[in-house]
């Protein structure tokens, strides 16, 4: 429960025994908030979990953007993890939240991961900032216009809120 309130109005995965801030905004392309590690997994998507979920659901076809800039939470513990806690398969492209990336921040997202996504039609990416909506929604729009998937900024920043969001 504690989860799903600070989740707030972002749609959860409740599938098979999971409960995750993730959402598949395309069947290939993959939002959800930072994954946490001790105390912090009592309201957040729990590391190990997500981990799980990776490998069982995209066994060695998955690669992690992740937006966070190293923060440091209220008990005073740093809130990013190492890339090998998610077997290694993590690019930081760290950005300030309630910024806009740069331009070149940008480009090389689109550049990675569009290449991740041509490797192989079962690859997905997944990507994530603190809560999964603000700096994940652009970067993912982006893709989504990158990629062909819609033609405009609107167009793609609807459909995120529209599979990213309850309302």
């Amino acid at each position: 429960k504690l989860r799903t309130a600070v989740s707030q109005n972002k749609r959860r995965y409740k599938k098979h025994g999971y409960d995750l801030d993730l959402t598949y905004i395309t069947n290939r392309v993959i939002a959800m908030s930072a994954p946490a590690f001790g105390g912090h997994t009592a309201y957040r998507n729990d590391i190990h979990v997500v981990a799980r979920f990776l490998s069982l659901r995209h066994h060695g076809k998955f690669f992690v953007f992740n937006l966070c800039d190293t923060y440091t939470s209220s008990d005073g513990s740093m809130g990013n993890y190492h890339p090998q806690m998610l077997y290694n398969q993590v690019q930081r492209i760290p950005f300030e939240d309630h910024a806009p990336p740069l331009l070149a921040e940008l480009i090389y997202f689109c550049q990675e991961a569009s290449s991740w996504l041509q490797r192989d039609r079962k690859n997905v990416v997944v990507v994530h900032c603190k809560g999964g909506k603000g700096r994940t929604g652009v970067m993912i729009a982006a893709l989504l216009m990158w990629t062909g998937h819609r033609r405009s900024a609107l167009d793609a920043l609807e459909l995120f809120a529209y599979r990213r969001t309850e309302d």
